[in-house]
């Protein structure tokens, strides 16, 4: 029997380098009221032994006690395991440094404008009790 390891790494491309990484098709999608169940398909040739896989490009809000693996093949599960990866050598990370940056500078904005607003409302109510 072979054993597989199956770690998912999500978002981008970087993983270890005995890991395979899988890129998926999605086969089909269900919408409910509060979430969606997506089935993907890939096919991979393992080796024997263990083998370690990442699943690439898959959502951020997966929730990991759902998640299911079929095979037609004789093999025996190890594990599963969710990791985000937000490390920012992958394809994208140059927009999600960009990103990162441009949230930072919103929130200080918005950090300042919420100071102002109280400074304001200070002197407001100062003006009415006079």
């Amino acid at each position: 029997m072979q054993l597989l390891v199956l770690s998912l790494l999500l978002l981008f491309q970087a993983a270890p380098q005995d890991t395979a990484k899988v890129n998926t098709s999605v086969e089909s999608a269900t919408l409910f009221l509060n979430g969606a169940e997506v089935q993907r398909s890939a096919s991979l040739m393992l080796k024997r032994g263990t083998n370690r896989i990442a699943f690439t490009g898959l959502s951020t809000s997966l929730n990991e006690e759902t998640i299911q693996l079929r095979t037609d093949g004789d093999i025996i599960l190890e594990s599963i395991s969710k990791m985000i990866n937000d490390q920012t050598d992958g394809e994208f990370g140059d927009e999600i440094s960009r990103l990162k940056n441009r949230k930072r500078t919103i929130e200080d904005s918005i950090k300042q404008k919420k100071a102002a607003l109280t400074v304001l409302d200070r002197k407001q109510n100062v003006l009415l009790t006079n």
